[in-house]
């Protein structure tokens, strides 16, 4: 059995595998666990519930943005599995080609979404992933091109919050008009809609760019507030960075 691991700024999301699927996932929240001792017990009640033992993990693979807690998971891993972490990396070995010049600093996670959608959608994918940042990333003949960054809806909501000393905390939703007839209303236009224009008009210009229809995939926590209000996503898949780490095992040969 493997342990995978999609630690985010704001949630990390486990997964537990047999090698072939993803068995079953978990999603907590980053900063209950600094210790290797809490993790395990966030742990615990979700591998009870799955019949799964901690012994009977014989790899981990982790994707992480959060370089804090690594130390904690490095601990969890030899003390709770005895075994050590595989790190997800931008590696040379994989069957994506990284034509960025540093792929060093391509994010854990976006390396683990573009596998994720290359396994399913093969040489030519864009993945938006809806989370603390969303990201968009382009997988064109089977070559990481880069892609995008942009604040997440929650993100920008809290910075607008924190500098507008006059303007409110709002639920987040999709508005039905451009135009709103008050405060909340008009943060919602600007920051739901006005996020879905943006990521819609920065993959029309990357459509037109390479000159390929690409099958745009949605993930994350937050795509759900975007994905059924706009027509160009073929799916919205919320496992599959947990997906892509698997995929990353495979290639490598990991469990």
């Amino acid at each position: 059995m493997i342990l995978l691991a999609d630690i985010g700024n704001t949630h990390s999301v486990f997964g537990i595998s047999d090698g072939k699927d993803v068995l079953a996932s978990w999603r907590l929240t980053t900063g209950k666990y600094e210790t290797e001792d809490e993790l395990f017990a966030h742990l615990a009640p979700f591998f009870e519930r799955n019949e799964v033992d901690f012994g009977h993990i014989e790899s981990f693979v982790a994707a992480s943005v959060v370089p804090y807690v690594n130390p904690s998971l490095e601990r969890f891993a030899v003390k709770y599995l005895n075994t050590h972490i595989l790190w997800v990396t931008a590696r040379t070995d994989l069957p994506i080609v990284w034509n960025v010049p540093t792929p060093s600093q391509i994010g854990a996670d976006r390396v683990a979404n573009v596998l994720g959608g290359w396994e399913k959608y093969g040489e030519n994918i864009i993945v938006v992933d809806f989370g603390t940042a969303i990201t968009i990333d382009v997988l064109h003949q089977s070559k990481f091109e880069g892609g995008a960054i942009l604040p997440g809806l929650m993100t920008a909501l809290h910075a607008l919050f924190r500098k507008a000393a006059k303007l409110p905390q709002v639920e987040l939703e999709m508005p039905c008009k451009p135009v709103g007839k008050d405060t909340d209303e008009n943060i919602r236009v600007g920051i739901v809609m006005g996020t879905r224009y943006a990521i819609e008009g920065i993959i029309a210009e990357i459509q037109k760019t390479y000159g390929t229809n690409f099958p745009v995939v949605a993930t994350g926590g937050e795509a759900f507030l975007i994905f059924e209000h706009s027509e160009i996503f073929e799916e919205f898949d919320p496992d599959l960075t947990i997906k892509g780490i698997l995929v990353y095992s495979k290639v490598l040969r990991i469990g």
